[in-house]
């Protein structure tokens, strides 16, 4: 295959997998809204709570590399239903297509507001204050790049290769006067 063959077929490629459609999904669970008392525990709460950690992961070669610079947060984890594990279950492509129920999304928006942020030191370490007791998922970013070859056949170059990613964990804080504070690690 000459060169022009070459950019003509990764042209033609490349238009029609921009015009690929996907059908919606229709749900078989309908969507129960959170009760109000469920987000009054975390908007009304005993915020009084904090939750200290670090983030990291160790490399094959032995290499420890932390969460440093990047943000932390924490977000009050969706209670269980079949709608929300019927919906995680579909790839983006069918997600980007489907039409949900409009209170699944504001619930989800609503929770997504009472986040809490914070940020890693150079060691990894964090701490989050003002939390309310709740069941939260807490998570930052650990990355680190190595150099590695892209291209296709005769054309290659060097190039950054992301490693890593996105790690978390939950923590649930219970309502007790005697532990104020709830110590986590994030890593895999």
């Amino acid at each position: 295959m000459n060169k022009n063959n070459f950019i003509t077929a990764g042209f033609i490629l490349l238009s029609s997998w921009g015009c690929a459609s996907y059908e919606p999904h229709i749900f078989v669970n309908t969507y129960e809204p959170i009760p109000e008392d469920y987000f009054t525990r975390y908007e009304d709460g005993n915020a009084t709570y904090s939750v200290v950690g670090s983030g990291f992961l160790r490399q094959q070669g032995g290499g420890t590399v932390t969460c440093g610079g990047n943000s932390v947060s924490a977000t009050p984890v969706m209670p269980t239903s079949q709608y929300d594990n019927e919906y995680s279950r579909l790839s983006w492509s069918v997600k980007s297509a489907t039409i949900v129920d409009p209170q699944y999304t504001l619930d989800k928006a609503r929770l997504a507001a009472l986040k809490a942020t914070s940020f890693c030191d150079v060691d990894g370490k964090f701490e989050l204050n003002d939390m309310t007791p709740g069941t939260w998922y807490v998570s930052t970013k650990i990355t680190w790049i190595v150099m590695g070859t892209c291209g296709y056949g005769d054309a290659k170059y060097v190039c950054e290769k992301p490693q890593g990613g996105v790690r978390g964990t939950v923590v649930s804080i219970k309502e007790n006067l005697d532990k104020k504070e709830y110590k986590i690690m994030i890593s895999s």
